[in-house]
């Protein structure tokens, strides 16, 4: 009889024994959590990783339970141990198994450490769903969590390539930029008549171009014999105005970044689009998109922007794996919303129609950039107040000036590398003999 009460007996762990006569046993197997309509992914529960430990498994347990809606008051004390041990896996060997009253005992003390852990994670997975339920709640999903993300851009942007020093928009300005020491520039989009990508900022073609009118208007054959260099300087007399995929084709051989705007019909980015004109901006968002995926372009080299909010709507059905950028004069009111529904990584602004108290407060919250800042001592101004980058004429300008500034986010390389082609016009920096 000793003999018999000292042996030892690992229990199955796939099938506990029961804890009562009056207990039913467990079954055999539990409906699917995933075809609930009330599932939530074990990503949406922030309180630990997912686990196969017993620990992680039991809060998976009383999760799926909550969510399955079944109630703790609803099950009895046995019945709740019983679902435990069974959905956990957890392992019992008991000492003496084989006598009726230790056997109870340890059935009692399993059931009540059971019962308290259960209690315990449940609490603990009801205050991580209210927390996430009150986020959600709030309209805004960004927060201090964010900024410790890789920002989508860095503290310096050649804007419209290094538009100080070379014609706007053209290949001759982004070579400019990268020789300035830009990992980064922007330029904008448009859209021919016959529906090729191209590179240009105005609606019209009268400013930087020898050509009339508007540029959608034009077929592409008619917009790349335009001189688009000879306004800027003569030196720079017969530049073309380039295609979207030269410049993709450019800053991949340069290995430079590039933030591309989809351009706004309307005639001040501030100014409602008329019916004709959002469908305009809704086609070339699409044709941009087309582009990219036929060129296959890297998306960790191209952030995207606009003003347009229907462009922005497309690049998030499209591209949903590149980053976008909401552009924005002022701040619209419902800025917040609308860079939450679309998971915008960043809000860019003109920084003289933000006052600086705003500007503060919407850095905590998300990246902010802001164009167009050709001096160093704004640039630092802004960069105390929170913001992340700035988008400048004059890159090496304000580089240069930032470079003495303890506070400077970042240390830029200013050695200045040679041109990569011989045939490139030469540099002029404006400001210097």
């Amino acid at each position: 009889m000793r003999k018999a009460l000292s042996k030892r007996r690992i229990v199955n762990c796939a099938n506990p024994p029961a804890l009562s006569s009056s207990t039913s046993a467990p079954p055999t197997s539990y409906p699917r959590v995933e075809s609930s309509p009330c599932f939530i992914s074990p990503s949406a529960f922030p309180l630990a990783p997912h686990s196969t430990s017993s620990r992680f498994s039991r809060l998976r347990f009383v999760s799926q339970k909550a969510l399955l809606g079944l109630s703790e008051k609803s099950c009895s004390t046995q019945a709740s141990c019983t679902n435990l041990f069974s959905r956990t896996n957890l392992q019992v060997s008991p000492r003496n198994s084989s006598h009726p009253q230790a056997r109870n005992s340890r059935s009692n003390r399993s059931q009540r450490l059971a019962t308290s852990e259960a209690k315990r994670v449940f609490c603990l997975f009801l205050v991580a769903v209210f927390s996430r339920s009150f986020v959600a709640a709030s309209g805004f999903v960004m927060s201090s969590s964010n900024l410790q993300k890789p920002l989508p851009l860095p503290s310096i942007i050649g804007h419209r390539g290094a538009k100080s020093v070379a014609p706007e928009n053209t290949l001759a300005s982004i070579h400019a930029a990268k020789r300035l020491g830009c990992t980064f520039v922007e330029v904008d989009v448009m859209l021919s008549n016959d529906k090729v990508a191209c590179i240009h900022h105005d609606n019209t073609l009268d400013r930087c171009t020898n050509g009339r009118g508007f540029l959608w208007d034009q077929d592409i054959e008619a917009l790349r014999a335009l001189d688009a260099g000879s306004w800027f300087d003569k030196e720079f007399a017969g530049e073309k105005l380039p295609l979207l995929s030269e410049v993709i084709q450019i800053c991949k051989d340069l290995n430079i970044g590039l933030n591309l705007e989809i351009k706004h019909a309307t005639d001040k980015a501030t100014d409602v689009p008329t019916p004709e004109e959002r469908e305009r901006e809704i086609e070339l968002a699409e044709k941009v998109c087309a582009d990219i995926v036929e060129l296959d372009a890297a998306a960790s080299s191209i952030v995207f922007s606009s003003f347009s909010r229907d462009a922005i709507r497309v690049l998030y059905e499209k591209l949903p794996h590149f980053k976008r950028s909401f552009l924005v004069e002022g701040l619209p009111e419902d800025w917040e919303d609308f860079v939450a529904q679309y998971e915008c990584v960043s809000l860019n602004f003109n920084h003289k129609e933000v006052p600086n108290q705003k500007i503060a407060e919407i850095s905590t919250r998300l990246p902010t950039y802001c164009y167009t800042v050709n001096e160093p001592e704004r640039a630092r101004e802004l960069f105390a107040l929170g913001v992340k980058g700035v988008f400048s004429d004059r890159p090496h300008i304000v580089r240069e000036g930032l470079l003495i500034i303890d506070n400077v986010q970042e240390k830029v390389d200013t050695t200045v590398q040679s041109l990569p082609s011989s045939n490139m016009p030469p540099l002029r920096v404006a400001g210097y003999a």
